[in-house]
C-alpha cells in the first residue's frame, strides 16, 4: 500500500545501431506491438513518478540504517496507580520494534530517562541517536482502555503516522504487537515474530505487568522486589505456562540476592524460576539471560558463557 517506485537498470546487450530514433530501435528489438505496449508503460510510469514527487509523501523510504525511540508512555487515566500499564506498553513496545528487520532501538533504560520531562522531539533524537520518535498515552477507565501513538521525525518535529486504539481491556493482551505492526508497515519494513513466552490470559498478563512495575521501581529495595516476586507468583498461579512470568520472577529474586543481601536461598529461587522459564519456552531470550546472571553469581562462568540465548 502506498506509492509505486520504478526501477531503472542499465542494458548490458548490444543496442543495433538505427538512424530512426529511440521509437525504431525499440520496434527493431521487440516488434510493433510489444514496442507500444512498452511506451504506454513507459508513460504510465512517468506519470505515476510525477504525481507521487508532487504528492510530497511524508512516510519516509526506510534503509537498513533506520532508527526509533520509544518514549515512555503516559498514563492519562484518573487512577495514578496505574503507570504500570503505560510503562509495560512501552516495554513490550521497545520488545516488539527490536525484532522489526532493519531498525535499531535504543534500549529501556535510555528511553526512560526522558519519562516526565517536557524535552523538544529534535533534542531528543539527538541525545539518542534516533531518525523517528515514538510517544504516546493511555488513559484506563474501568474496562475500557484508550491507546494513543504518534511516530515523529526528529529532524523537523512533524508526525509521520498517528492511531488512536479503544479496547475492553481484556482485549488488549497483543495491543503492542499490533502498534509495532502498524509502525512497521509505515515504515514499509517487515515485522518480525515478536518475543514469545506470552499469555492468554488477560489477569495474568495484568499481574505480570504490576509485577514487573515494581520491579523496575527499585532494584535495591527490599519491599518491591518482595512485592513483585508477589505480583509474579499470582500470574503463574493464572498461566502456569507463562514463561515470560517465570523469567521476572527469577529476575526479582536475583535482584533480591545481589541488590538486597538476602539469604542464598534467594538465588536458588532465582535458578529454579529461569529454569523453569526455559523449560516452557527455549527461544525465550529473557529466560536465558535470568539463567546467564544465576551462574555468574554463582561463579560457574563457564556455565554462565555457555548459555545460548537466542537474541
Amino acid at each position: 500500500k502506498g506509492s509505486y517506485l520504478p526501477v531503472f537498470r542499465a542494458c548490458t546487450s548490444p543496442v543495433p545501431e538505427s538512424n530512426a530514433g529511440d521509437a525504431s530501435v525499440l520496434r527493431f528489438l521487440v516488434g510493433p506491438k510489444i514496442a507500444a505496449i512498452a511506451a504506454a508503460a513507459l508513460i504510465v510510469v512517468v506519470l505515476s513518478t510525477i504525481y507521487v514527487a508532487r504528492r510530497r509523501v511524508q512516510v519516509p523510504l526506510v534503509g537498513s540504517s533506520s532508527s526509533i525511540a520509544v518514549l515512555p508512555f503516559t498514563n492519562l487515566g484518573p487512577d495514578p496507580g496505574n503507570d504500570y500499564l503505560s510503562d509495560g506498553l512501552t516495554e513490550d513496545l521497545i520488545n516488539a520494534l527490536a525484532n522489526v528487520d532493519g531498525l535499531r532501538v535504543p534500549a529501556r533504560t535510555s528511553a526512560f530517562a526522558f519519562k516526565g520531562k517536557q524535552q523538544d522531539i529534535r533534542e531528543i533524537g539527538a541525545k539518542l541517536n534516533v531518525e523517528m520518535v515514538l510517544e504516546g498515552s493511555v488513559r484506563r477507565e474501568g474496562d475500557k482502555l484508550r491507546v494513543t501513538a504518534q511516530l515523529n521525525n526528529v529532524s523537523n518535529g512533524y508526525h509521520l503516522w498517528s492511531a488512536t486504539y479503544d479496547r475492553e481491556f481484556k482485549d488488549a493482551l497483543n495491543m503492542e504487537g499490533e502498534i509495532a505492526e502498524a509502525i512497521a508497515t509505515t515504515l514499509r519494513l517487515k515485522f518480525a515474530e515478536g518475543p514469545g513466552g506470552r499469555t492468554a490470559d488477560p489477569e495474568a498478563y495484568n499481574l505480570f505487568q504490576q509485577a514487573r512495575f515494581f520491579y523496575r521501581q527499585g532494584l535495591g529495595v527490599q519491599r518491591t522486589q518482595q512485592k513483585a516476586i508477589e505480583y509474579f507468583n499470582q500470574a503463574i498461579a493464572k498461566d502456569p505456562g507463562y514463561a515470560l512470568a517465570y523469567a521476572g520472577l527469577s529476575d526479582a529474586w536475583f535482584a533480591l540476592y545481589t541488590f538486597v543481601n538476602a539469604a542464598p536461598e534467594a538465588l536458588i529461587s532465582a535458578e529454579t524460576a529461569a529454569r523453569k522459564s526455559i523449560a516452557l519456552d527455549d527461544n525465550l531470550s529473557e529466560a536465558h539471560d535470568s539463567l546467564a546472571n544465576v551462574l555468574a553469581a554463582k561463579r560457574d562462568h563457564g556455565g554462565a558463557v555457555g548459555v545460548e540465548a537466542p537474541f
